[in-house]
């Protein structure tokens, strides 16, 4: 069984989403490098070649990117 802990969102776009009703402020993509994490986690299908070479190129390692669909996601949730 994986836990995951939510720390932080990052968005090019968002200042700020809801997430389990609460409201939490969004960081941008460039802010990464500086954070303290075991790994990020990309969860969108449609962006995620283009999200993971950003990050890559900001210096993030490609072992401390991972992979989870935003439907990946939500079904391992209904699931529990």
């Amino acid at each position: 069984k994986l836990v995951l802990k939510l720390d932080g969102v990052s968005d090019r776009r968002e200042t700020w989403i809801v997430y389990e009703g609460k409201k939490i402020d969004c960081i941008k993509p460039s802010e990464l490098s500086a954070l303290n994490y075991d790994y990020i986690l990309v969860s969108t299908d449609i962006y995620y070649d283009e999200i993971k070479t950003e990050m890559r190129s900001a210096g993030i390692p490609e072992g401390k990117i991972y992979h989870a669909g935003i439907l990946n996601l939500l079904s391992k949730r209904i699931r529990k």
